[in-house]
């Protein structure tokens, strides 16, 4: 990664001071880029490699339409050739972009997330806002220009919208601290940057080619070459940390600030004494509006959802406590789930029990036998099996307890262990460590995770699962 910087710098000074010389070295410093991604997907190779040629050939797109822009001027004395040949390929930039971003959100998207694509649509309506006010509408109506002149001039910023409506997007997954997509996010952060002032330039007709200003463009090369060659790039296409519940003190900040550009916008106007977007910037504080009620009423969802969770959790402890057989435990856990995730979705609970020979039995609180085949050894599932001694007071007839079922801490299943033949539930603190008081469990988490049962009671083993969850090791969904 230093070399390739160190390869960059000398062609981008060499650029700047030489005026001769902008062609090739531009054309270099695009290559470069284009070579650096691909030798990182060859180096690192990420287990999906589609995105990251969807942005090599991106950048590919870009550096032919910034070599044909030179030339056109270079070789044939054309003065800022606009629309032309370097337009096609420059255009035809946007879509790759957005397809490698777009591939990145997929598999990093675990599951649905409505909050941050919430908060996405607010920040990125925000800037397409302030977009508006100083590049389309002023392209709208600036005069002397045909109608293809005005459409690809529009395009641009069109397609810079774009593109940072992705970005945002994948940075309100989570992950943020992975250095790939930082860079990822520098290099796209430095060509909207030049593409804003090619804009503004552009219709002040003062735009020149070999300028400070094409400094953004050489970060955008270098950056994602950079980002391509890291070794974290790998985990880009895999599944991000989901952000915890809430909403960090930065995340507020930064929504607040995109919520406050509309009527910034309309108060600059009305000090300049000419209000000329009032429709528009009403209409996009009504979409903005409504995103924001949105994300309100995603918060109390989430609120309300955590507190039924521990309700549901505190009422089963409560339960078990009086449990004395393993059928009282398995109807203690069956109350727990059917409250837990409503009569509306389908879920299944069961106790899984440890028998003389070792291994696992289903126990049902209606004594019926379960309907799913499962005839694996605990050792096979990666279980601990712990004697439980019978509760104290029990009469000669009840039915003897089981040992308790725990995972032990770390446990994963191997290659070439058995798979069980339906989802299974550990029983325990998940990986063997008690999560800290208040901390928020996740949804598929055992019921009374953090909280090991008492030694005289048989430890329950089933837990609530939504149909269509991967299966874990010691752990997964209730099948519907």
């Amino acid at each position: 990664m230093v070399a390739y910087v160190l390869f960059v710098i000398p062609f981008t000074v060499v650029y700047l001071t030489v005026p001769e010389r902008h062609t090739s070295m531009w054309a270099v410093i695009g290559l470069a880029g284009v070579v650096a991604m691909l030798v990182g997907i060859r180096l690192h190779r990420p287990a999906r490699r589609w995105p990251w040629l969807m942005l090599a050939a991106a950048n590919l797109t870009f550096t032919a339409g910034d070599t044909t822009y030179n030339i056109l001027e270079a070789a044939f004395g054309q003065t800022n050739p606009f629309p032309s040949l370097a337009d096609v390929f420059y255009l035809s930039t946007y879509p790759l972009f957005a397809a490698g971003l777009f591939g990145f959100i997929r598999y990093r998207t675990e599951s649905r997330d409505l909050a941050s694509l919430l908060d996405a649509l607010i920040l990125t309506s925000g800037l397409a806002l302030l977009s508006w006010a100083h590049l389309i509408n002023p392209l709208t109506m600036a005069g002397g220009e045909t109608w293809i002149q005005q459409a690809a001039a529009l395009a641009y910023p069109l397609g810079d919208v774009l593109i940072l409506a992705m970005l945002v997007r994948l940075l309100t997954l989570g992950g943020t601290r992975e250095r790939s997509l930082q860079l990822l996010a520098i290099g796209t952060f430095g060509i909207l940057t030049s593409d804003v002032l090619y804009g503004l330039l552009q219709l002040q007709g003062t735009w020149q080619v070999g300028t400070y200003m094409d400094l953004g463009w050489v970060v955008f090369f270098t950056a994602w070459g950079l980002a391509a060659l890291h070794p974290s790039m790998v985990r880009l296409t895999e599944r991000a940390p989901q952000p915890g519940p809430g909403l960090a003190k930065r995340r507020l900040a930064v929504l607040a600030g995109a919520s406050l550009i509309a009527p910034a916008i309309l108060l600059s106007e009305a000090l300049l004494g000419t209000v000329r977007d009032a429709a528009v910037i009403a209409v996009f504080s009504a979409v903005m509006f409504l995103l924001v009620m949105a994300r309100l009423w995603e918060l109390v969802s989430q609120h309300r959802r955590a507190v039924t969770r521990e309700r549901s959790l505190r009422v089963a402890a409560a339960s078990l406590v009086g449990a004395v057989t393993p059928r009282d435990v398995a109807r203690c856990v069956e109350e727990a789930a059917t409250t837990l995730f409503g009569p509306g979705v389908q879920h299944e609970a069961v106790l899984l029990a440890v028998d003389a020979d070792r291994r696992l039995r289903p126990v049902t609180s209606s004594g019926r036998a379960w309907t799913r085949h499962l005839d694996l050894p605990a050792d096979a599932l990666g279980t601990v099996c712990t004697p439980a001694p019978p509760p104290t007071g029990t009469s000669p007839d009840a039915e003897p307890p089981p040992p308790a079922v725990t995972p032990p801490p770390d446990t994963t299943l191997g290659p070439g262990a058995p798979r069980p033949a339906a989802p299974l539930v550990g029983a325990g603190p998940p990986g063997g460590r008690a999560p800290a008081p208040g901390a928020p469990r996740p949804a598929g988490a055992p019921l009374g995770a953090g909280a090991p049962a008492p030694a005289d009671r048989p430890a329950p083993a089933g837990a609530p699962g939504r149909a269509g969850e991967a299966p874990r090791a010691g752990r997964g969904p209730g099948p519907p």
